[in-house]
């Protein structure tokens, strides 16, 4: 996508990430009124699923999109948060698919992701 399109939040993992970490009645009723779409078909498109994917980002503290923007493209996020705990950005990174399923190089992707996430999260007042 060129710079600054905007991205569904159900293909997206900074999006995953932003939803994953609101307040749990924000985020219901942010999930509710957000359009889902089809861009292909590892898209997300029932809430349910969504909900579900969520858990899994907050387990495992990123979020993942498996090529459900657009076929041949990956994308992982980490949470960035303030001095106050509250999650208020992402850090992602995107490439081609191909480098993800190569698990040594898509491991040290997510540490990359998470440590710059958790450097600019401390810069930000944030403790672990």
């Amino acid at each position: 996508a060129p710079l600054g399109t905007i991205i569904p939040l159900n293909v997206s993992a900074s999006g995953k990430v932003l939803v994953t970490f609101m307040k749990e009645e924000q985020r219901k009723k942010f999930i509710e009124s957000s359009p889902f779409v089809h861009k292909t078909e590892k898209s997300i498109i029932d809430k349910d699923a969504f909900n579900i994917e969520l858990n899994k980002v907050r387990e495992l503290g990123y979020a993942e999109d498996d090529e459900e923007y657009s076929k041949g493209v990956g994308c992982l996020a980490a949470p960035v948060y303030n001095h106050a705990k509250e999650c208020i950005a992402s850090i992602g990174i995107t490439g081609s698919i191909n480098n993800y399923h190569d698990n040594e190089k898509y491991q040290k992707y997510i540490q990359l992701t998470i440590n710059a996430s958790q450097k600019v999260s401390s810069l930000l007042g944030y403790n672990l």
